[in-house]
C-alpha cells in the first residue's frame, strides 16, 4: 500500500498538532510506503521524530514531480487548498481523504469527511482523516498506538547549547524551573495581556516563590525585564527551534498565552498554564498526554474588564504553583 501524508504547516502549534495523525499512520500501517509531504519546518520536526525513520519525507515543493512519478492508494490531505486539489484531480491516486472544500464536492476520487472547527480539537480533526483510510482497523487497533511515545530529538549542538547556558544558573539548587513566555502570534494578540502586565507577573510569582527558577523564553527584538532576582533568567532564542525544544525538557510548568510553545511544551508531557481565547479551548486543548492542563479563557469582549482578568489568572497560575510545592514536597 502506498500512503501520502500532505501537511503543509509553518507554526509550531499546527506542525506539533499534526504529529499524532502521522504517528498514528506509522504505527497503524507499519508495511505501508509512506510519504509525508510538509514545509521546511515540518520537515525538520518529522526527520527529529523518533517514529519516522522508515518513511520518506519529502519538501512540498516536491509535490508536483512526486505526483507525477509515483501511483498511490491513498493521498491524505489535511489542509485543503484550491491549487492542491487541483494537482490531486489529475494525478494517479485512487483515493483522497479530506475535509470539505468547494473544489472536491464532485470529485469521485475523493473521500470528504465533514468538520466543524469550532467543535472538535485539530488533534481530533487529522486523527479522523487516518481513520477514513480503513474505519473498521483504526477502531480495532488505535488502542495500540501509545501517542506517549511520540518525542523530538535534538542535536549534540543543541544539547550542549543549552547546558552552558544553564550550568552557571546551578538550576539543582530549585526545587522547580518555571518558564514564562509573554509572546504569542499576531493573529491571537488580541487575547494576550500587555508585555508589560506579563513582567509585572513574572516579578510578582518570582518573589512569592524563591524555590523555583522562573525562565523568561524571548526571541527576535522583544524587549527583556531588567529584574535582578537571582531566581529570574531571560532566555533569548535564536533560529534553531530545537535549541528551544531541548531548553523545554528542563521545564516543570509553562505559563503561556495560546502558541505554539504550549503545544510544543503538550508533545513533551509538561504541566501548562494558559491564558487562551475562548475558541482554543476547543481547537488547541493541551493535556494530550496525561500532563496537567489548566487554562484561564477570555472572550470578545474581555478587555472591558482587563484587571478584574488578571488579577483571576494570577490566582489560576497561584493555585498550580502551590500545588508544585506540594508534589515538591510530599
Amino acid at each position: 500500500m502506498k500512503i501520502a501524508f500532505y501537511g503543509n504547516y509553518n507554526a509550531i502549534g499546527d506542525i506539533c498538532v499534526l504529529l499524532p495523525a502521522l504517528f498514528a499512520l506509522c504505527k497503524l500501517y507499519p508495511n505501508a510506503e509512506i510519504t509525508f509531504l510538509t514545509t521546511h519546518k515540518g520537515e525538520q520536526f518529522a526527520k527529529n521524530s523518533n517514529f519516522t525513520t522508515n518513511i520518506t519525507i519529502l519538501n512540498e515543493q516536491s509535490l508536483h514531480t512526486f505526483l507525477q512519478s509515483t501511483n498511490l492508494n491513498f493521498f491524505i490531505l489535511a489542509n485543503p487548498k484550491t491549487d492542491i486539489i487541483k494537482l490531486l484531480k489529475k494525478a494517479n491516486i485512487d483515493k483522497v481523504i479530506t475535509f470539505w472544500h468547494l473544489h472536491n464536492l464532485i470529485a469521485r476520487k475523493f473521500k470528504i469527511l465533514p468538520t466543524n472547527r469550532w467543535k472538535q480539537a485539530d488533534r481530533e480533526r487529522y486523527l479522523r482523516l487516518i481513520r477514513a483510510i480503513d474505519e473498521k482497523h483504526y477502531d480495532s487497533n488505535i488502542h495500540l498506538c501509545d501517542f506517549h511515545e511520540i518525542a523530538l530529538h535534538t542535536k549534540k549542538e543543541n544539547q550542549n547549547k543549552i547546558k552552558n547556558i544553564l550550568c552557571p544558573l546551578e538550576i539543582q539548587k530549585y526545587s522547580k524551573i518555571i518558564n514564562i513566555n509573554a509572546y504569542c502570534h499576531s493573529a491571537d494578540s488580541n487575547y494576550n495581556l500587555k508585555e508589560q502586565d506579563w513582567w509585572e507577573l513574572l516579578l510578582e510569582f518570582a518573589l512569592i516563590y524563591p524555590q523555583f527558577l522562573f525562565i523568561w523564553t524571548t526571541y527576535g527584538n522583544k524587549t527583556s525585564p531588567a529584574y535582578q532576582l537571582k531566581n529570574i533568567f531571560v532566555y533569548h532564542n535564536g533560529s534553531d527551534i530545537f535549541d528551544l525544544i531541548e531548553l523545554t525538557k528542563i521545564f516543570d510548568c509553562i505559563i503561556s498565552p495560546s502558541t505554539g510553545n504550549i503545544s510544543l511544551a503538550d508533545i513533551m508531557a509538561k504541566r501548562i498554564i494558559a491564558f487562551y481565547p475562548y475558541y482554543d479551548v476547543i481547537r488547541y486543548p493541551c493535556g494530550n498526554f496525561n500532563n496537567p492542563f489548566t487554562y484561564y479563557c477570555v472572550n470578545k469582549r474581555w478587555k472591558s474588564k482587563y484587571q478584574y482578568h488578571i488579577k483571576h489568572f494570577k490566582i489560576c497560575i497561584k493555585k498550580t504553583l502551590d500545588n508544585l510545592i506540594l508534589v515538591a514536597n510530599p
